[in-house]
């Protein structure tokens, strides 16, 4: 385990969040974050502005994959013959519905896959725009000539209507997780083993990321494995902001213990002061660990094999007291560090 070296210089995070914006930030209202001031680079970028940057690159394609159609709780039978929806988009606002076919038919065409899963409390359009804004922010900070593949992974975690208790809604968004890895797992499963493969996963998306590399790496999860033949031999990079998932389970003798053994590189992000993280082992009755996001590994993978590629990157001073999507996706120095993992120098 390594701590990872940060351009950006240390800070101390903002002390004047009162309870008002904590609360606002635990349910998705606290309104969209701005860049940093410490990392000059890319503040000019608003976050406004991100969705009106230049047209991708035309050798690029985004992708949206999505398991909404299959509800919130899928039959096995849905599980065993999953029904994905397939749509592309073309760098101008419109998307449009394609296959699978079509999809893995020119998978050797690019140089990487980058597939983005998003966090709790995002309807299907706003999955979308985020998938489409993180894209955007990673080519503008890695201009590689390579053309790359991205993929938003947009799984059913809208508000639950009427639920006026966040707690309620992040208790039954926990439990959608491992559904929705055995899904991952198993697309990932179809891809070809010589097609490069990285995973970013943001906040519950990186719960999602980890139950799926424990299945790829022959691990079971409620109950669940992978067909024959579905298991990867080739490792992935991964990187997990705001990690909300148990900070002990990558060890050995815990629920993704497997993960591990199909991960190169894997970045993990820790905010300190992240308010929702803070209270995560409280509303997860069954958790017994604090969230990975908020304090790393804290040593649980000592001795264990394939932890040297783990690195861990402390953006307290970066993001501060706020749990949204945007402080990771408009900091240079967080971009830089996700770029270098998931698509490589340029």
């Amino acid at each position: 385990m390594r701590p990872c070296s940060s351009p950006g210089r240390s800070c101390r995070a903002p002390s004047w969040c009162g309870a008002l914006s904590v609360l606002l930030c635990a349910i998705g209202l606290g309104g969209r974050a701005t860049c940093d001031a410490s990392d000059s680079s890319l503040a000019a970028l608003a976050p406004d502005q991100v969705a009106t940057c230049p047209c991708e690159p035309a050798c690029d394609e985004v992708w949206v994959i999505s398991t909404r159609a299959m509800g919130d709780r899928p039959s096995g039978s849905c599980l065993c013959r999953p029904q994905l929806c397939y749509e592309r988009y073309d760098g101008c606002g419109e998307w449009h519905a394609s296959n699978a076919c079509d999809y893995f038919c020119r998978q050797h065409e690019f140089a990487v896959t980058v597939v983005y899963v998003h966090g709790n409390r995002q309807r299907d359009c706003e999955a979308r725009e985020q998938g489409v804004a993180v894209y955007r922010q990673l080519r503008r900070c890695c201009p590689t000539s390579c053309p790359i593949r991205f993929v938003i992974w947009s799984w059913p975690s809208e508000p639950i209507p009427a639920s006026y208790r966040i707690v309620h809604d992040v208790r039954v968004k926990y439990g959608r997780t491992a559904t929705q890895s055995y899904l991952l797992a198993r697309w990932l499963g179809r891809t070809c083993p010589d097609t490069r493969i990285s995973l970013v996963g943001y906040s519950y998306g990186a719960r999602v990321i980890v139950g799926a590399l424990h299945l790829l790496g022959g691990g079971c999860l409620e109950g669940r494995r992978l067909p024959d033949g579905c298991c990867r031999t080739h490792c992935l990079d991964v990187v997990l902001w705001a990690a909300a998932t148990e900070n002990a389970w990558l060890a050995a003798g815990f629920p993704h213990q497997c993960a591990l053994r199909v991960v190169d590189q894997m970045l993990i992000t820790v905010n300190r002061h992240d308010p929702v993280l803070r209270r995560f082992r409280r509303c997860i009755l069954r958790a017994r660990h604090r969230a990975l996001g908020l304090t790393g590994t804290r040593g649980a993978l000592c001795g264990c094999g394939g932890c040297g590629g783990i690195c861990e990157l402390d953006v307290t001073c970066l993001v501060g007291r706020r749990h949204h999507w945007r402080k990771y996706a408009c900091s240079p120095t967080i971009l830089w560090h996700t770029a270098l993992v998931a698509i490589g120098r340029p």
